[in-house]
Parts: structure tokens; C-alpha cells; sequence
């Protein structure tokens, strides 16, 4: 089966490299029936679609059934003209948005009997011909609804089935989190221009983008066509183009500590201290126009964001902060109410448009992204600070390189061609070094890990560390009208010559706890006579090498070949039928697979998971759909999907083997306890020297290390999803439409780290020390029974589910403005609570380990997601009033998200589900947080000016109703004092945050000319 797979997929690659090149993502489609006035089909008919901005026009001609499509159409207004002699001209009009179809039906009338006919269609409500379950934004949307921050990822929320993911980083404000169909916003794929926008060692998107330098983007959800993929969603998004007037924009907003109220950790009846300082400003703009009319067009767009916040920090932590800050454990740690989060970034893109004589047209682009912030996310207020004045500087530095050339061969046929280059440098630099005058193993010590706080972070111990990435990427493009047939071919081929991180994780190590500060020090449970002096009170102990490792993935790639056909079977049935083929190399592949140490160790004692596993090549992907036009005018449209969808991995899961297969290596020794007093340190007393020899270069696994270890399964696979779908829509008027669709989307194969040499019951003695599963073998062939310690082997074993029903109901009002309402029904789960891709899942448990991971598929490890939202209603809009006055809500809400409560420890020392009164236990995300709710409002006022000129000043409300919405973000350990209070608020906090934390206010103007 696998051989045959594989031929399939290298002939679909042959077929696919041996014809030209289709139309880019980024661009939409013209297509529409042409009859005479008795509705008889008129072939040969010669149609014109012109932009009414830029002049370039695009010409076919109908085919035998009177049928017409052009494809590869720039976003815009465009005029469409149908001529044949004997007959009045028809015309109609079509706003084109990116990724979509556009129909526009022509009637032509016998010469001299019939005036000409205009037909107008605008940004389409329905699309009659295509069977994507798809949702979009318009420019209007972007300039006019009040949003936190202004960014992609807020605006993406307003989409059916997207909601917030909180993000780390200036890298998550670039990323956009967004998490659709239950996952946490990595595994969806971003098209910028027709080319790829996605960041593949974290997942989620690279750059970030200007919103005044966005035409419009869609999500398309299940059934979009082969020509999409690396993802389960794809979010296409084009870029503004020149015009032949010289058009430009400039805003500025901001807001400070006066314009909000007192978020809930700051008040003083939370155990807060009062109102935290806080500053924003942004500001930016843009401009384009004709370099030469009707040939060469540009555009620029340019945005500033400073930012200074602080972190505030809840009275539970804060105060656990405080008994471990009076220990004086950790010199240099500081127990402070709040962090601060200082945050810079500037946004740059400029385009040149070229038409070249009327067959060719071309585009060149750069966009680029600089930012940083002091203390992200990551590094959360439960983690203390330092004299320095900050934990770690998140410094990102990105810029992308594109060009493309359009070629329209014949009336019939459109060829495009895409060519990328992207640069990636993350920076973080650390503020507590462990080279400031702290031996390797004090270092250590000033590394502790609780369960509610810890001085655990910066995760590393030298003075930078970086992510660094360079991709060039090629897209080549086809497509044809062959009579019914719309048919696609294509290929999309990138290397990464440049990818590579060196961050040495959890270095110099940490020393852990099964209990808080307080616990301990107010010795509040028993366990805790002489405090932090108790022998055995250690959970476990990391140490790690000294060496900075540069972990390469060596000749890094991907490659995806298509086919598509739009086969329009009657003049009201269309069928989507299309297949995709995708090979993705992006790991640390065969080159370094014999080199991992843990691979050669496991191949040594002859373990089942020692062999190498192979690239993945048989990843087929058939999709097929259908729309069906009731009565054939587009009023009444049902329309279904199937089809499989493969993902690209992300570096991160694989990044321990990575760093286990250079020359040098990076490695971790652990050794711990089960229970206090009950283990490998049942006597350690904290201080004392560390019961570890790691050298400080190492090539090999060390004597007696424990070494964590990690490899792969040798039937290691690329994760995929089924999606299907069904659904209808109605145009209740020429502005009015609703619509319902059922979506469901079954991960397989999904990414999950396995713990292959767990503790193992031992004589069933609850006093006497477990064994690693890997132990005796170890002995038997090394001698050396603690070589490997907790050994983590990347399986493709995970599965997850999301059903989802989303209703959109949606207005456009003739003089301007819109609305629309979006409900979901939906229900996202998966082993270990996670449906995702890829490891960043944030998979709980599983709360019993066995040595084949077996365990992992327990009944009580299915359990929600942490995205998991029942209901989600949104309503926004942009209402025209008297007086040039307009207003636009925006207001969200959902049901309460889960997460998960951890009663306390098993014998093996792992973490266990809480428990319902019969003892079961209750699997991941077994515990609900609070609702959501948040209502935002602008009143803008417009002074229109002489020659086209107008001025926008508004006001923006932010959580009206000044509700704190912590979502899911609770302590969740039952054995903590601080069970159950809340530790954040969803959508994250400060710069990356997609919802306010309290009521804001903010002002701000935009000019326009």
C-alpha cells in the first residue's frame, strides 16, 4: 500500500512539474453564465473584466455552454463587459476579495431591440460554485470595529469558530494565535500573496502585517481546494495594492492608566496594589499611487507600536512570592506585585506593481517586522523577577523578500509564478546569566520550580540564545478552461538553508517541589518538620551540560504538488474535485538519525523503538465537494465537503533529538522522587552538593547520568486531518444572507511526546523504590543501569475531534456599513485534551505510564481541549448615523473554557486527575473556568475635505461592562493554597493580548486622502 502511495504521489509530482504553473491565494475569481433574452447559453462570447482602480483589464471568452471564468484576479472593483456581434453589449460589476468566487450572470439582448443590461455583484454572500466553508473580513471591518491592540490575531477572532489563544513573546505577536476547530492556533497555515506565511518552529505565522496594509483575508475552514494546505485551516490574506489616484492614510491612537479602570489582581480587595502604570501608543500609515498611469502602481504602509505595561501578579502568588523571597534561598530574586512589560515593534511592507503589455503583469514586495518585550508571557507572573530588571528580552527581527510575474498565455488559460525569501532571527537575552559570578552547579540552585511560583525562569543559562531561519520558496501555477472543466495544477517547493536554534532548555537545571513555600516553611500538611531542610523533600533534580549546542536540521524542505478540477456539471451543480500531494522534511532527518544518542543506546539493548524511521511520502490528500444552486440564482446554495489534510510538523517537537545528534551534545541528568521521602533522593537535603558528574562538553551519554533521552518512533508519520462538511445558505436579500454548516474535523496521527522508560510498579510496595523500565536492560548491555533517565520518544499516535456548527447571519446596508452575528455550537476534544498537530497541544498526563505508551489511550485520558467552547455568539458591525456620526459594537461571548485540576500525586511521583466521589478519575480539562463576555464599542465622527479628503476622530470603550474574564486560567492543584484562584485572564495580558483585562478607553484620528 505504502508503494503505491508513493508511485501515486511521484506521478502527481511529474504531472504537476511537467505543465506550467494557477492562480496565486491571494487573488479571486470572475466567473458567470452568458445568455441571449430567451436564456439560451451564447458560446463564443467575448468577455472583459477591468479593475475600475488600476485600468488592467483581463479578456476570455465563453465556452460552448455559454460559461466564463477568469481566474487570478488582483482584490478590487472590476467592470465586466461581454461583446458578440449581433447582440448589445452587458455589464456587469464585481467586487473581487481574495480566495473567493464571484458570479456574475450576463444577459445580452438582440442589437437595436435591447438596451444594455448591467448586472452588479458585490463582494460575494454566497458563492454558488464552490463548496468552502469560508468566512472573511473586508477593509471597512478592519478600519472601523474597535479592537484591542489592533492586531491580526484580534481580528481573526471575530471569525466563526476562531477564538483567543494567549501568546508569549513579541514572536506571539507576530505568530497570531488563533485557535481554530479546538486546537492552539499552530497547526493553521497563513498565505500572504499567494505564498506561505507560516513560522515552522512554533507554529502559527511569521510576520505580522500592518492592518492599513491589508485589503482583506478569509478562513477557510473544510473544502477549500488542493492548492491549500500545511494545515487544517487555511487564513489567505492579500496585501494592498497601488491605484491610478494617489490615495494614502495616517492614524494615531493610544491610551494610559487614566483611561482604564482597576484590573481585578490590582484592586486592593484582590490583595492587589492599586492601579498598575500603563501607556500605548499607535501610530502609522500608508500611501500608494500610479508610478506610471495604467502600467506601474505602488504601495507602502508603515505602523509603530510603543507599549509599557506592567505585569500584575494575583495575591496567592504574589504571597507564596514573599515566603520564599524571605527565605533568602535565591539571591537576586524579588517578590514584587507586579512585572514590568515594556513592548516596541514596527511594521513595514512597500509593493510595486508593473503591467506589462496585456499578457504580463508582475509584483515585487518586502515586508519586514523588528519588536521586542521585556518578560513575555512565557516567563508568567508566577515566575519572580530579578535585580536586573527583567527575566529575559524576547527580540525578534523578520523580513520577507517576494516577487511574482502573472502570465495570461491564451483567453483560456492563466500562468503564475511566486518566488520568496524570508529571514527569521529570535533573540533572547537573559537576565540572570548564570555567568554572573555564579558557579554551573549555584547556578542550579537558584533555579526552583513550585507548583503556583518559581524562580525557574529565564529556562536557560546563557546569555542568549536564538531561533534563526531563512527559506526560499518557489510557487508555480495553472489553470485552465477546458469546456465544463475549470481545471488547476500546481507545485510549491521551499528549502531551508538556514534552521537552527540553540537554546538549551532548562538549563543549568532545576531543583523541584511537591509543595508551596508556604506549605513548607508553615510545615501546614506534616510533611515539613525542619522545612526546607526536611531530608527527601525534593521532587526531582535537573542538571544539564555547560556547552551551548547549535541544534541544525540539516537540508530542511517541503514540497506539495496538486491537481484541481471545478467541473461544472449543470448550470446549478458544481463539483470541487481535487488532490494534493506533500512531502515535508523539517526535522533533524535521515542525515542525523544515526547519530542520536538515545537512538544508538535503544538500538544497543535491541528496544522495538531503536530503528530510524523514514521521511513520510505516501501523505495523498483526495478533497471533493459540491455546491448546488437550488433555483439557479444564487439565492439558495447547499453545499458539501470531504477531504484529508496534511500538516507540516514544527521544529520544536523534535528539537531534544535535534540537540542529542550533533557532534556535540546537550544533555540533562534527572533523578527524583515518587513521594517525599521516596526515591533516588529520599535523603537529599536541599544545599547539599549535587548528586550528579555531568562534563561539561559532552559527545556522549554519561556514566550513571540519567540522562534524558529523545528520539523518534521508527513509524514516525506526518499528523492529518479528515474534514467534512455540509451546509446552506440563503440570500434573503441583495445585502442579506444566512447561513448554517456542520464542520468536523478528526485529527489522526497527531504528534505526542512518550515517556518510554517511566518508574514501574515495583513488588507493589508503595515504600520501596521503583525501577525504570529501561533499567535492566541497561545493566545487561552497558552495565550501566542509570544511563538513560526519563526518555521521551516522538510517537504520531494522538487523535482528537472537533464538531462544530457555526450560523452567520450577515447585513450590508446600501449607503454603507454592515453587520453580522455568528453563532457556534461546538464540542473539541482529544487524548490528553489536546487535538492538535504537534506537540505544543499542551497534551495533559497521562496520569499512569507504561513503557509502550499504551497507557496514553485510557479512557480516562479523552477528554475536552482547553479551547473547548460550547457556545460563541459575536456581533459586529458599523452602523451609518446623522451628522457624519457612525458606531460600531463589537461583543463576544462563550461558554466557560475547561481546564485541568490535579489532586495531587500517584506513587510514581506523576500528577493525577482529581477524582469524582466514587474515586474515578476525571481525565484532562475536567474542571470549567468562567465565561466570557466582553462588549466594545467606537463612536467616530468624519469631517469630509476638499478633493476626496476626510477626517476620522473616535473613541473606542473596551469592555464595557468591566468584567474580568479569566476564562480558564485558575490554579489548578488541588494541594495548593492557592487552588482555584485565578492566575490571568484569557486572551492573554499586555501586548499580545486579543481582549481587554478591564474597562479601557482610547482615542485616536485617521486621515484619509
Amino acid at each position: 500500500m505504502r508503494t503505491t502511495l508513493r508511485t501515486a504521489g511521484l506521478a502527481l509530482a511529474l504531472l504537476v512539474l511537467s505543465s506550467s504553473p494557477l492562480f496565486a491565494q491571494a487573488t479571486g475569481t470572475i466567473t458567470g453564465n452568458v445568455v441571449d433574452q430567451d436564456q439560451l447559453a451564447l458560446p463564443g462570447v467575448t468577455v472583459v473584466a477591468a479593475n475600475t482602480e488600476t485600468g488592467a483589464t483581463r479578456e476570455t471568452v465563453t465556452t460552448g455552454i455559454g460559461t466564463y471564468t477568469i481566474p487570478a484576479l488582483i482584490p478590487g472593483p472590476y467592470e465586466v463587459r461581454a461583446e458578440l456581434g449581433g447582440f448589445d453589449p452587458a455589464l456587469g460589476r464585481a467586487d473581487v476579495v481574495t480566495a473567493s468566487t464571484v458570479s456574475v450572470d450576463l444577459q445580452m439582448g438582440i442589437a437595436a431591440l435591447e438596451e444594455t443590461l448591467t448586472v452588479t455583484a458585490a463582494a460575494p454572500l454566497v458563492e454558488v460554485t464552490q463548496s468552502v466553508v469560508a468566512s472573511s473580513i473586508r477593509q471597512e471591518e478592519v478600519r472601523e470595529l474597535p479592537m484591542i491592540n489592533r492586531s491580526l490575531a484580534a481580528m481573526m477572532t471575530l471569525l466563526p469558530g476562531a477564538r483567543e489563544v494567549e501568546a508569549g513573546g513579541s514572536h506571539g505577536h507576530a505568530s497570531n494565535y488563533v485557535s481554530f476547530a479546538g486546537n492552539t492556533g499552530r497547526s493553521y497555515n497563513m498565505y500572504v500573496d499567494g505564498i506561505d506565511n507560516k513560522e515552522d518552529q512554533d507554529g502559527g505565522t511569521l510576520l505580522q502585517y500592518s492592518l492599513d496594509g491589508i485589503e482583506e483575508f478569509r478562513a477557510l475552514g473544510a473544502g477549500f481546494q488542493a492548492e491549500y494546505g500545511r494545515g487544517s485551516t487555511v487564513v489567505t490574506l492579500a496585501t494592498k495594492s497601488g491605484t491610478n489616484q494617489f490615495t494614502g492614510t495616517g492614524f494615531l491612537q493610544g491610551r494610559n492608566e487614566s483611561m482604564t479602570a482597576t484590573d481585578y489582581f490590582s484592586q486592593a480587595e484582590n490583595g492587589g496594589f492599586g492601579k498598575q502604570p500603563f501607556n500605548r501608543l499607535q501610530l502609522g500609515g500608508s500611501f500608494g499611487g500610479p508610478i506610471v498611469r495604467d502600467r506601474a502602481w505602488f504601495f507602502t504602509s508603515l505602523e509603530r507600536i510603543r507599549q509599557d505595561f506592567q505585569l500584575p501578579r494575583s495575591a496567592g502568588i504574589f504571597s507564596e512570592q514573599q515566603v520564599l523571597a524571605a527565605t533568602g534561598l535565591v539571591p537576586g530574586a524579588l517578590a514584587e506585585p507586579s512585572m514590568s512589560q515594556p513592548f516596541r515593534d514596527l511594521l513595514f511592507q512597500s509593493r510595486a506593481d508593473v503591467r506589462m503589455g496585456n499578457n504580463h503583469t508582475g509584483f515585487f514586495k518586502i515586508a519586514s517586522q523588528h519588536g521586542y518585550v521585556d518578560n513575555a508571557t512565557w516567563n508568567g507572573p508566577q515566575h519572580m523577577n530579578w535585580e536586573s530588571g527583567f527575566i529575559s528580552r524576547n527580540d525578534q527581527n523578520m523580513y520577507a523578500a517576494v516577487g511574482g510575474w502573472t502570465w495570461v498565455p491564451d483567453s483560456a488559460s492563466v500562468n503564475e509564478f511566486r518566488m520568496q525569501y524570508m529571514y527569521y532571527l529570535h533573540e533572547d537575552v537573559n537576565g540572570a546569566p548564570c555567568s554572573a559570578g555564579l558557579t554551573w552547579n549555584e547556578c542550579v540552585f537558584t533555579r526552583l520550580a513550585f507548583p503556583s511560583v518559581g524562580t525557574d525562569r529565564p529556562f536557560f543559562a546563557h546569555d542568549t540564545w536564538v531561533n534563526y531561519e531563512t527559506k526560499l520558496e518557489i510557487v508555480n501555477n495553472y489553470s485552465r478552461q477546458i469546456g465544463r472543466h475549470y481545471v488547476k495544477v500546481g507545485v510549491d517547493y521551499a528549502r531551508l538553508p538556514t534552521f537552527h536554534a540553540n537554546l538549551m532548555v532548562f538549563s543549568p537545571g532545576r531543583v523541584r517541589f511537591f509543595d508551596d513555600p508556604s506549605v513548607i516553611v508553615n510545615n501546614t500538611n506534616g510533611m515539613y518538620p525542619q522545612g526546607f531542610l526536611t531530608p527527601g523533600i525534593v521532587r526531582d533534580i535537573i542538571v544539564s551540560s555547560q556547552a551551548q549546542v547549535d541544534a541544525w536540521s540539516r537540508d530542511s524542505w517541503f514540497f506539495a504538488g496538486y491537481a484541481q478540477d471545478d467541473f461544472q456539471v449543470s448550470p446549478k451543480l458544481t463539483l470541487n474535485l481535487g488532490v494534493r500531494y506533500d512531502v515535508h522534511e523539517l526535522m533533524d532527518n535521515s542525515q542525523g538519525f544515526p547519530d542520536n544518542r538515545t537512538g544508538v543506546v535503544l538500538r544497543g539493548i535491541d528496544h522495538p523503538f531503536g530503528g530510524p524511521p523514514e521521511t513520510d511520502r505516501n501523505n495523498v490528500a483526495p478533497r471533493v465537494g459540491f455546491a448546488y444552486d437550488v433555483q439557479g440564482d444564487g439565492r439558495n446554495v447547499v453545499r458539501g465537503s470531504f477531504g484529508y489534510f496534511y500538516a507540516t510538523g514544527i521544529i520544536t517537537s523534535a528539537y531534544g533529538a535535534n540537540l542529542l545528534s550533533q557532534e556535540n551534545i546537550f544533555i540533562r541528568s534527572q533523578k527524583g522522587n515518587t513521594a517525599i521521602g521516596v526515591g533516588e533522593l529520599s535523603d537529599y537535603v536541599l544545599g547539599e552538593e549535587l548528586p550528579f558528574d555531568i562534563p561539561a562538553a559532552p559527545t556522549e551519554l554519561p556514566f550513571g547520568g540519567a540522562t534524558s533521552g529523545a528520539y523518534y518512533h521508527p513509524d514516525f508519520e506526518d499528523a492529518y486531518s479528515i474534514n467534512s462538511s455540509f451546509g446552506y445558505s440563503h440570500l434573503l436579500t441583495p445585502n442579506t444572507v444566512i447561513s448554517a454548516d456542520y464542520l468536523s474535523v478528526l485529527v489522526r496521527k497527531g504528534w505526542r511526546q512518550v515517556n518510554i522508560n517511566p518508574f514501574l510498579d515495583h513488588d507493589n510496595d508503595p515504600g520501596t523504590p521503583n525501577i525504570r523500565a529501561l533499567t535492566p536492560a541497561l545493566q545487561e548491555v552497558y552495565g550501566d543501569p542509570a544511563l538513560l533517565g526519563p526518555t521521551n520518544v516522538l510517537f504520531s499516535n494522538s487523535n482528537g475531534r472537533y464538531d462544530g456548527v457555526d450560523v452567520h447571519f450577515e447585513h450590508r446596508f446600501p449607503t454603507g456599513g454592515a453587520f453580522q452575528v455568528n453563532y457556534t455550537l461546538a464540542w473539541a476534544r482529544g487524548n490528553g485534551g489536546a487535538s492538535d498537530f504537534t506537540t505544543q497541544g499542551f497534551h495533559a498526563g497521562p496520569e499512569v505510564q507504561s513503557e509502550f505508551g499504551d497507557s496514553y489511550f485510557l479512557d480516562s485520558e479523552w477528554g475536552p481541549t482547553a479551547y473547548d467552547e460550547r457556545h460563541r455568539v459575536t456581533f459586529a458591525g458599523s452602523f451609518p448615523l446623522p451628522w457624519g456620526f457612525s458606531i460600531a459594537p463589537l461583543i463576544t461571548a462563550a461558554s466557560a473554557r475547561p481546564y485541568t485540576a490535579y489532586g495531587g500525586f500517584s506513587r510514581f511521583g506523576l500528577l493525577q486527575y482529581v477524582q469524582d466521589d466514587n474515586g474515578n478519575s476525571l481525565g484532562p480539562n475536567n474542571t470549567r473556568g468562567t465565561p466570557l463576555l466582553n462588549i466594545n464599542g467606537r463612536l467616530t465622527r468624519t469631517f469630509e475635505m476638499p478633493r476626496g479628503q476626510s477626517m476620522d476622530l473616535f473613541i473606542e470603550f473596551y469592555n464595557l461592562t468591566n468584567r474580568a474574564n479569566f476564562g480558564n486560567n485558575f490554579n489548578g492543584f488541588a494541594f495548593s493554597p492557592a487552588f482555584g484562584e485565578p492566575i490571568g485572564y484569557l486572551g492573554g495580558i499586555g501586548s499580545t493580548s486579543t481582549l481587554p483585562v478591564s474597562f479601557q478607553m482610547q482615542i485616536g484620528g485617521r486621515f484619509e486622502f
